[in-house]
C-alpha cells in the first residue's frame, strides 16, 4: 500500500511539471553553479560583467547533482523532473515507514501518513522546483532514521551512517546545523554510560560536519568568507514574518482554505486574531496528548509491544518533536541575526512540515491504541480525519491541475510569455543589462545581467555604503550603452531599492521599449555601444 502511495507521489510531480520544473530566484544560482562545474570553472557564477564570483552563500551538493545530470548526457530540465520525483516517493515511504515502527506496525497510521504527505501542497511545490530543500528533506529523514535505530541497536555502522547522510543534507543546506544539533541532543538523551554517549556525540558531529567544514575553508581561502555575504547585524523578527510563519502552520491544519478551494469557503475567513487563538489551542492540544500518553494506564497490547522492544518507539517519537524546536530555534536566530530576508512560508518551513506530519499521526494513533474504545472516541476521530484527508486531497488537486496547465514560478505561462522579457531578449549580445530581478531575468532570458544598486542589504538591512558610486557607476554605464529592465511585477520595499519613478528621475531614464509587464529603459544614443 505504501509503496503505491509513492508511486502516486512521483506521479503527481511528473504531471504537476509539464511544463518544466518550477523555478525561483534561487534556481538561477543552482543552475549557474551547475553550468560551471561542468564547465570547470568551479562553483562560481560568471557575472554580467564577465568575472568569476565564487558561490559562498549556498553549499554545493545540490549543483553537483544537477552536473552530474548534465555529464551524464541528461538535460537537466528533464533529469530534475524526475530526481525531485524520486526524492518525493522516497520521502513518503519514509515518513511511512517511521510512523509504522513509531506505532507498533500500525499500517492504518502508516498510510494516513504516506496521504498528507502525498496530498501536501506545500510539498509538492518543494519536491516539483529546482531547489535544495528536496534533497535535504530526503537525506534528513535517512540520517535521522539510522540514528533512531542506533539508539535502537547500538552498532557503530550506523552511526556512521547517520553522520554521514546527515553530512550530506547539511552539504545541501546550512540549515543542517539544526539536524546536527538534534541528532547529537538525542545521542546525549540515550541510555548508554556517559562515555559512551560522549564518544557517539563526537563521532556523529565530526562526520556529520566534515564536508560543509571543508568547503567553509574553501569560501575563506577564495573569497574571505564563511557562509556567504551575511553581516552579524540585530534585525528582531517582524510581525510579517511571524505572521507569515503562522499564515504557514495553519495552512497544514487546512490546505485547502490556502487555495481558496470549496471545502474550505464554507468555514468562512478566520481573522488574524481567530489564528493565534487557533495555534494557541492547537498547542495546547499537542501538550495535553503528550502528558495523556506519559500516564501509566492499564497495560495494553501497544504497552506489551514497548516493553518487548524497549525505547526504540520512544526514541523515533523525540527525536521528531526534538528537530522541530531546534530547527524553530535555528530558524528564528538566523533571521534575528544573520538574514532578515527569510520568509516563514512553504519552502522553508517544509522540514517542520514533515516532522510534525510524523509526530502528529504518531501521538494520534498511539493515544487511539491505549484509550478505551467507544463510538464516541470512533466516530469522533473518524470524523477528524476524514476532514483532513478531504481538505489535503482537494488542495492537491487543485494545486496540481494549476501546476500543469500554467506552470510553475518562474515556469509559469505569465513569467515565459512576458512582453517586456520577450523584448529584452532580442537585445543586442553586448548591451549590459541591469534590472531590479536579475535571477529572475536571467532565468527566463537566458542572458546575465546585474542588479540595481541597493540602498540596504536586504539580508541585514543594514545601509548600502556603496550605494551612491554605484549609481554613478550605473549611469556612467548607461551613457555607453547599458540599459536598465525593470519588472513591473518583482516588487521591493522602498528602503531596499527606490520605485520605478525615483530612479527614472535620478538616472534621467528615458523609455526604450515599453511592454505590458515592465519597461525598458535606457540614456544613450542608439548607435552608442557598451
Amino acid at each position: 500500500m505504501l509503496g503505491g502511495i509513492s508511486g502516486l507521489g512521483v506521479l503527481a510531480c511528473l504531471y504537476a511539471t509539464h511544463r518544466g520544473p518550477g523555478l525561483f530566484p534561487d534556481s538561477d544560482i543552482y543552475l549557474e553553479g551547475a553550468r560551471n562545474l561542468l564547465g570547470g570553472r568551479g562553483f562560481v557564477r560568471v557575472t554580467a560583467l564577465g568575472t568569476s564570483q565564487p558561490i559562498t552563500n549556498y553549499p554545493p551538493l545540490y549543483s553537483f547533482v544537477l552536473a552530474g545530470l548534465a555529464y551524464g548526457g541528461i538535460e537537466p530540465a528533464l533529469g530534475v523532473r524526475w530526481v525531485q520525483a524520486g526524492l518525493f516517493a522516497t520521502t513518503i515511504l519514509l515518513v511511512g515507514l517511521a510512523i509504522r515502527h513509531l506505532t507498533s506496525g500500525s499500517d492504518r497510521a502508516m498510510v494516513l501518513g504516506g496521504i498528507i504527505v502525498l496530498a501536501s501542497p506545500d510539498l509538492l511545490g518543494v519536491f516539483s522546483q529546482v531547489g535544495s530543500e528536496a534533497f535535504f528533506i530526503t537525506l534528513g529523514l535517512c540520517g535521522s532514521l539510522l540514528i533512531a535505530s542506533y539508539l535502537d541497536c547500538p552498532q557503530p555502522l550506523r552511526l556512521i551512517a547517520a553522520g554521514l547522510g546527515v553530512g550530506l543534507a547539511f552539504l545541501t543546506r546550512y540549515a543542517g546545523v539544526a539536524l546536527i544539533a538534534t541528532g547529537a541532543a538525542a545521542l546525549l538523551l540515550s541510555r548508554r554510560g556517559w562515555r559512551h554517549r560522549l564518544a557517539d556525540v563526537a563521532i556523529f558531529i565530526a562526520l556529520a560536519s566534515l564536508p560543509v567544514s571543508a568547503f567553509i575553508v574553501r569560501n575563506w581561502l577564495v573569497k574571505r568568507q564563511l557562509v556567504g555575504e551575511r553581516l552579524l547585524a540585530s534585525h528582531p523578527v517582524t510581525v510579517a514574518q511571524a505572521r507569515k510563519g503562522l499564515d504557514t502552520v495553519l495552512g497544514w491544519l487546512m490546505p485547502d482554505r490556502e487555495l481558496s478551494g470549496s471545502f474550505a469557503a464554507s468555514i468562512g475567513p478566520v481573522p488574524h486574531i481567530g489564528k493565534v487563538f487557533l495555534a494557541i489551542a492547537a498547542t495546547a492540544a499537542v501538550i495535553a496528548l503528550i502528558h495523556r500518553l506519559s500516564r501509566r494506564p492499564d497495560r495494553t497490547a501497544y504497552d506489551i509491544d514497548q516493553l518487548r522492544h524497549g525505547s526504540a518507539r520512544s526514541s523515533l517519537l523525540w527525536l521528531p518533536i526534538l528537530f522541530l524546536i531546534v530547527y524553530g530555534g535555528f530558524l528564528i536566530l538566523s533571521m534575528w541575526w544573520l538574514d532578515a530576508a527569510i520568509k516563514l512560508g512553504p519552502r522553508i518551513l517544509s522540514p517542520a512540515f514533515v516532522a510534525a506530519a510524523i509526530a502528529g499521526v504518531a501521538l494520534v494513533e498511539r493515544w487511539f491504541a491505549r484509550e478505551r474504545r467507544s463510538l464516541i472516541v470512533i466516530g469522533s476521530l473518524a470524523v477528524a480525519w476524514w476532514l483532513v484527508i478531504t481538505s489535503y486531497a482537494h488542495a492537491a488537486a487543485i494545486w496540481m491541475r494549476r501546476g500543469h496547465n500554467e506552470g510553475l514560478g518562474y515556469a509559469s505561462r505569465s513569467w515565459q510569455e512576458s512582453d517586456v522579457l520577450r523584448q529584452a531578449r532580442a537585445l543586442p549580445k553586448n548591451v549590459l543589462i541591469y534590472t531590479n530581478e536579475a535571477h529572475v531575468f536571467t532565468l527566463i532570458t537566458g542572458r546575465p545581467s546585474l542588479d540595481l544598486p541597493f540602498k540596504h542589504d536586504f539580508l541585514s538591512r543594514q545601509p548600502n555604503p556603496r550605494y551612491w558610486s554605484e549609481i554613478d557607476t550605473l549611469r556612467a554605464r548607461l551613457q555607453r550603452g547599458a540599459v536598465v529592465v525593470y519588472l513591473n511585477r518583482a516588487h521591493w520595499p522602498q528602503w531596499v531599492l527606490p520605485p520605478e519613478s525615483a530612479l527614472r528621475e535620478e538616472l534621467g531614464l528615458h523609455v526604450r521599449a515599453r511592454g505590458t509587464d515592465g519597461t525598458i529603459y535606457d540614456r544613450a544614443p542608439r548607435g552608442d555601444r557598451y
